[in-house]
């Protein structure tokens, strides 16, 4: 490779005090922001799922579009897909596109990184509370939609490759989270939980 490829892209001045506290997260640099703001991530699902995905991955920078899709997308996030087989067909991506997903199943909430072949499949109609008006719902696809955004950045930057799973299991009643069988601890604070 010569000297020219392998520089650092130039960023102007602007973009790099808006994503400044991005640029300077180790394995990010330059060449990984000028990577996020050249690719296109298609986001599809439950609304509340995909306006919370959209917040976050357009704050790091992505190009984010929803359907109807006019072009193949470098990377999907699927929100807690409620018409499963309708919203497979609709993914904007080749069979090795990077797609990060998030599910809710009743309390629990289920998340990974998969291609088109390796996608799970998901419960049709699953379990999750339909209420967008519901509260815990509300949490349940900020945190859902906030793992699926951070896998996609990941993936994006080559920090992960698809074929995880994992299973985040959140009881806002009792205020507790386990994450892959590992408890994590309290979720909110006392005055929320009581």
């Amino acid at each position: 490779m010569s000297d020219r490829a392998q520089a650092e892209p130039v960023l102007d001045d602007e973009t790099v005090e808006r994503y400044a506290r991005q640029i300077i997260v180790p394995g990010v640099g330059a060449r990984g922001q000028a990577r996020l703001l050249t690719t296109t991530v298609a986001v599809l699902g439950h609304p509340a799922g995909v306006d919370a995905a959209r917040a976050y991955l357009v704050a790091a920078g992505v190009h984010v579009v929803t359907a109807p899709f006019s072009a193949p997308a470098d990377c999907v996030v699927l929100a807690d897909a409620r018409e499963p087989a309708r919203e497979r067909e609709l993914l904007p991506c080749s069979a090795d596109t990077p797609i990060a997903w998030y599910e809710i199943r009743g309390p629990f909430l289920a998340g990974g990184v998969a291609t088109r072949d390796t996608l799970p499949h998901f419960s049709s109609g699953n379990a999750g509370p339909e209420s967008t008006e519901n509260p815990y719902t509300l949490v349940a696809h900020r945190i859902g939609a906030s793992d699926a955004a951070g896998m996609a950045v990941a993936a994006i930057l080559g920090w992960l490759a698809p074929g995880g799973q994992h299973d985040l299991r959140l009881d806002l009643l009792r205020g507790t989270a386990v994450l892959d069988d590992q408890r994590l601890g309290a979720v909110g604070t006392a005055r929320e939980r009581s």
